[in-house]
């Protein structure tokens, strides 16, 4: 019993430390890997943090933290990646008066209209 104990203790010990020494990239995900439904909007205009975005119901006013996590892909992503015309799914809560508060920002790969990339506005460089 004692022979099981330690190496149970070893066991979650590892896994302890394994987990916290881990970069949060290997914890990246796409958005099939979400619970729920996210909102699916493009960014109209904004900086730090506050933006406002576009639905197809309507413009919300967009608030994100230093908490909020923001993905490109598999990779992590930063605010100065969500320029206007980017379009991106966010996870977070609605809030009265057309207010949206981030958990998490997944930037999408392509512009809402389908463009690659760096056209009707975001992140080209030639």
């Amino acid at each position: 019993m004692n022979l099981k104990r330690k190496k149970y203790a070893t066991y979650l010990c590892v896994m302890l430390v394994a987990m916290f020494f881990m970069p949060t990239a290997v914890f990246a995900h796409g958005k099939e890997e979400h619970k729920g439904k996210g909102i699916e909007a493009v960014i109209i205009s904004g900086a730090g943090t506050e933006y406002v975005i576009k639905t197809t119901e309507s413009e919300y006013t967009l608030q994100v933290s230093k908490d909020t996590n923001i993905e490109i892909g598999a990779a992590k992503a930063t605010l100065s990646q969500m320029t206007p015309g980017t379009a991106v799914t966010i996870f977070g809560t609605k809030l009265p008066g057309k207010i949206v508060v981030a958990k998490e920002i997944l930037i999408h790969l392509e512009n809402k209209d389908g463009s690659p990339k760096g056209h009707n506005g975001t992140e080209h460089k030639h």
